[in-house]
């Protein structure tokens, strides 16, 4: 199945000025740069296991699993990205507001579910809300790139703030209220397109689709369905992998604080910045296929290195492969699915991503990995996510005879504008 032309309901499509754009996308990424690092941080810190941090992920993975798509029904058929993204960033306001006084593990596997159905799909609505102005896929990687810029800023800035002793890491959930807040507020100047003006239905057809008519609407092409398994395998070992680096270097250091902790992040997010700033360019002369087998292959070699040699430098060396595990991945991935899935479905395709891309991974591989360390230690894991990561590699296959047989195309580089 080939994808649809554009739909009439488009011509209400916005068009904001990337001022307005970035605006909620630094505060989006703030939030992540709050969450992500420094949550196994926080919860090691309370006294939570290493077991029970991969299971308090695997809770968050899985409320994010069944809201996600519900988001981004909301979003296209109900209301508009911008309404929603409001309403997620208040609640999601609310809900760190609480993280502090509570500190069970019970009480914290329900704030880390309330915290994912408000919160994650935050992250494919940004990507959605770019995509639909003119220009979106040109301005996406500078856009993009600037989320990540500020997830760095806060990043360091924090990680300085928790060495102090006076402050503590406990000064994450008062700036997470914060950025919400500055999220909900940044979007009130967006245009959104009217409610409802997406359903691609006929003028004289009334009933709006449902929320299972549109998900067998994005499963219905063969590119997307093969899509699903490549990121299932990609994605299964890769965010808790990612997520335990500051606590795998703790582990193998000698001290060093949390700057030295949280350090892998860092450089994997310099590193996502330089496939974000050079995409475009990239993509003029390599085809999509070649791109993502690379991104795929890397994953491999990234948590296999840790496994086999766990040290300081090693740790950081492979924490420059996220430009391929995480940056190249992501900026194929957000063109496949915004091409090969019709306009007016665009934020429940970048929220299906978002799924493929985050919430399998946090759920399936926390829950996997929450299982194998009550039993191995986590350099073992690494080992594993190493060999789990390599099973994406034949779905690659499929992926890409699917891809070049829908499109006409095949080959490494780019020979003609059909790339």
């Amino acid at each position: 199945m080939t994808r649809p032309a554009s739909s009439p309901a488009l011509s209400v499509r916005p068009d904001n000025s990337a001022f307005v754009l970035v605006q909620p996308t630094l505060w989006v990424f703030a939030v992540v740069a709050l969450t992500f690092p420094f949550w196994p941080l926080y919860f090691q810190n309370i006294g939570m296991t290493e077991s029970q941090i991969g299971f308090l992920w695997a809770v968050s993975g899985l409320a994010a699993l069944f809201s996600q798509q519900l988001w981004g029904y909301l979003a296209d058929v109900r209301y508009n990205i911008k309404w929603c993204m409001i309403v997620m960033s208040l609640a999601s306001a609310v809900v760190a507001y609480f993280f502090p006084f509570f500190t069970s593990f019970a009480a914290l596997c329900v704030l880390m579910a309330l915290f994912a159905v408000a919160s994650t799909a935050r992250v494919a609505m940004v990507s959605a809300l770019i995509l639909d102005n003119r220009g979106g896929e040109s301005r996406y990687g500078p856009l993009r790139t600037l989320g990540t810029v500020m997830f760095l800023v806060v990043l360091f800035g924090v990680s300085w703030l928790v060495d102090l002793p006076s402050v503590g890491i406990g000064i994450i959930f008062p700036l997470l209220v914060a950025a919400n807040l500055l999220c909900a507020l940044t979007m009130l100047p967006v245009k959104g397109y009217p409610y409802g003006s997406r359903k691609d239905l006929p003028t004289h057809v009334q009933k709006m689709p449902s929320f299972v008519e549109v998900q067998k609407v994005l499963f219905s092409y063969p590119v997307i369905r093969a899509f699903v398994w490549f990121m299932f395998f990609t994605q299964l070992p890769h965010n808790f992998s990612h997520l335990m680096l500051p606590v795998m270097l703790e582990n193998v250091s000698d001290g060093g604080g949390t700057w030295l902790a949280t350090l892998p992040i860092l450089v994997a997010a310099f590193a996502e910045i330089v496939v974000f700033l050079t995409f475009n360019r990239m993509l003029r002369r390599v085809r999509l296929m070649p791109l993502l087998f690379l991104s795929a292959l890397a994953g491999v070699l990234r948590w296999a290195m840790i496994a086999w040699h766990p040290t300081v430098p090693v740790i950081l060396l492979s924490s420059v492969l996220h430009m391929f595990t995480y940056g190249l991945l992501h900026m194929c991935s957000v063109i496949l699915v915004n091409r090969e899935l019709p306009d007016h479905l665009r934020s429940s395709g970048q929220t299906l991503l978002n799924i493929l891309s985050l919430a399998f991974g946090l759920l399936l591989g926390s829950l996997l990995s929450g299982l194998f360390l009550l039993f191995f230690d986590l350099r073992a894991w690494f080992g594993l996510a190493g060999g789990l990561s390599a099973l994406a590699l034949p779905f690659w296959i499929v992926l890409k005879n699917r891809y070049n047989a829908e499109h006409g195309v095949r080959g490494f580089w780019v020979r003609t504008s059909t790339g």
